[in-house]
């Protein structure tokens, strides 16, 4: 997902709009995600997208299909992230610019429920684990992307896309 960088963060945070919900998800939401990256926070633990543009947030309602969740869900079993660190720590000498700060992921699935924060590069003892994570972050994002919901949203201004 091409999320909305934006450098001007405290004047952002005081701007934002609610669209209003529209119905329901008919499909219960077996596999919850509260997934954080730069300016777009996924929630399916309120059912909400939160999509940063330089004039503020703009907030949907939000949920995952039983097709999407499984796919998810495969991906995790997949690369069993349940059993990753809960934090996975930036290499010492990495310089991203512009930096936007860790990434957050929360999974929870029946009785599991695993919260990652994770800087990128990663260190070279959580490689392994940063790679995994690109993967389903790769992942969440391609089925954030492809919902009629997000291509809706407004354009960001030019240069933050």
């Amino acid at each position: 997902m091409k999320l909305q960088y934006f450098l001007l963060l405290p004047f952002i945070l005081g701007n934002s709009t609610q669209l209003t919900k529209s119905d329901e998800p008919s499909e219960k939401q077996f596999v919850q995600i509260y997934f954080q990256e730069t300016g777009d926070v996924l929630n399916t633990f309120d059912k909400t997208l939160r999509s940063g543009l330089v004039t503020g947030w703009v907030e949907i309602p939000f949920w995952l299909t039983k097709h999407e969740q499984d796919t998810i869900l495969a991906k995790v079993e997949e690369i069993k992230f349940f059993t990753f660190p809960d934090t996975i720590k930036k290499a010492q000498n990495a310089f991203v610019q512009p930096y936007f700060g860790p990434k957050i992921l929360r999974i929870k699935y029946k009785n599991l429920d695993k919260k990652i924060i994770w800087d990128y590069p990663a260190a070279k003892e959580y490689q392994s684990f940063d790679s995994m994570l690109m993967e389903l972050q790769n992942l969440i994002d391609s089925i954030i992307t492809s919902k009629e919901e997000y291509k809706k949203l407004p354009a960001p201004h030019q240069g933050y896309q």
